[in-house]
Parts: structure tokens; C-alpha cells; sequence
């Protein structure tokens, strides 16, 4: 979030997303927006942490930690490791609203020239990360066939990264 840039036409979007495989809009969505979406990441967050763990969560001792590693000058971490949440969010009013007023703008604009209009959403999560927790480098999340349909990841952040070495994912 955070003040409206002019943003590239989806020509250029997507022969980025073509030629280097990631292309970054910024302000895709207003403050509004996001703060009622992150609410609600936060609160489906909080509903799934309040259950019990599954088999596979207490056969780990921590559940799924990323360590904290200084990744830019001046950063110290000082605390244990810390984590990252993932949730699979409902469709609910205000994420509806959230991914309409996305794809009705340049990001949809260019989801559309990249996978035309058959495109299917096949996975929503809301990813939070503690202060503290690592920041991710650039990884798959899933494999790569030229043989399968195409298939794109997108994050929106729904409030400013001040710090990269905070854990954004």
C-alpha cells in the first residue's frame, strides 16, 4: 500500500513476467483496502493457531521455523527463530472485495494478457511473519513444466516493508 505510482502498461508487465520471471507492481490497492484485508488475515490467522496441532505439526518440534539470519548491514537479530504463518483464506466479503478492486486494475490486466481469461485461481493464503523471522530468497513454490498450463504466484503486500530484513516473504 501507500501512495498510487504511475504504473507500466501490461505489455511491459508481462514481457518482464516473460523475460525474468517476476514483475512488481506497486500500489495496487488503497489503504482502506488493505488494512481490511490484513484484519482479516490477521483474525483467520489467529482462528487457526487457536487449534489444536495436527499429527504432522506435533511430530516437528517447532512447526514450520525459519531462522533468523541478518540479511542487510546493520540488522542484528537478537531473538530466537521466529515464524511464519500461512493461512487458506476463505472468500469471504472483504477478500472478495480485495481481489475484485485487484483484477480490475493493472495487475488483473496483466494476469489476463499472461493466462487469458480461462485462468483459474487455484490457491488463496494470507502469509504473516513475526518481527525477527527471516526474510525469504526467491524460490518456487511450485514445479515447473512446459508441459503444464502456465502458473503465476502473486504477494500483495497489505502494509509498508520498512525493513527487508524483518521476514518479508
Amino acid at each position: 500500500c501507500g501512495l498510487v505510482e504511475e504504473l507500466p502498461g501490461e505489455a511491459v508487465a508481462v514481457d518482464e513476467l516473460d523475460a525474468r520471471g517476476v514483475h512488481v507492481m506497486r500500489s495496487s490497492l488503497d489503504q482502506n483496502a488493505c488494512d481490511a484485508c490484513l484484519g482479516e488475515i490477521m483474525n483467520a490467522t489467529e482462528q487457526m493457531l487457536s487449534l489444536p496441532p495436527s499429527m504432522a505439526e506435533l511430530s516437528r518440534p517447532t512447526g514450520r521455523v525459519f531462522l533468523p539470519y541478518a540479511t542487510s548491514l546493520g540488522f542484528a537479530v537478537a531473538r530466537e527463530p521466529q515464524h511464519r504463518s500461512e493461512v487458506m483464506l476463505p472468500i469471504s466479503p472483504v477478500i472478495d472485495s480485495t481481489l475484485r478492486s485487484l483484477l480490475s486494475g493493472a495487475i488483473g490486466q496483466c494476469l489476463l494478457s499472461a493466462l487469458g481469461r480461462d485462468a483459474e485461481l487455484c490457491g488463496l493464503m494470507g502469509i504473516t511473519s513475526e518481527p525477527g523471522a527471516a526474510a525469504q530468497s526467491v524460490h518456487a513454490d511450485a514445479s515447473y513444466s512446459a508441459l503444464a498450463p502456465r502458473m503465476i504466484t502473486s504477494f500483495v503486500a497489505l502494509h509498508d516493508i520498512l525493513d527487508v530484513a524483518r521476514g518479508p516473504t
